[in-house]
């Protein structure tokens, strides 16, 4: 069960930093602000694709390690 609980809560925390790293590297490294409804386009889409990545890189990494675990 102890591990279980371990696994969500990193799971958690894996989820909410693909949406706070981005978000602070457009607000703070592209000097956006952090009020995203003043961000331009330019701001936006750099953000969305952040995220994506972000969530690519750490979700498919965490979903390999799993699939090569179990064979």
């Amino acid at each position: 069960m102890k591990s279980f609980v371990i696994t969500v809560c990193g799971w958690w925390v894996l989820i909410a930093m693909i949406f706070i790293m981005p978000y602070l590297i457009v607000g703070i490294q592209l000097d956006a602000g952090f009020n995203v409804s003043d961000w331009d386009e330019s701001h936006r889409s750099t953000y969305v694709l952040s995220v994506y990545m972000t969530a690519i890189l750490s979700l498919g990494t965490a979903v390999l390690d799993e699939f090569f675990n179990r064979r």
